[in-house]
């Protein structure tokens, strides 16, 4: 009987210690994925700076060669008119 419940006890000890090792891996893990998600997300960030950058500059071309347009009517308006 002592020698069961020895090795009842190894086998508990060997257990725990699978257990602990088991935790430290998820721990690691996930400090992992924690530091993953945030390079993802500063990522995700600058592509929206981007994009809202690109947006007004769009923006900006479009008045701009708008203008032009315009400035251009009026030329070959005036044209005709000489």
């Amino acid at each position: 009987m002592n020698g069961d419940v020895a090795a009842a006890v190894v086998d508990q000890t060997t257990a725990s210690a699978e257990i602990a090792s088991n935790l430290s891996q998820v721990s690691i893990s996930t400090a992992d994925v924690n530091r993953t998600l945030k390079t993802i997300n500063t990522g995700a960030s600058r592509a929206g700076e981007s994009a809202r950058a690109m947006l007004d500059a769009s923006t900006k071309t479009e008045s701009r060669a708008s203008s032009v347009a315009d400035a251009v009517h009026q030329f070959m308006k005036s044209m005709r008119a000489a």
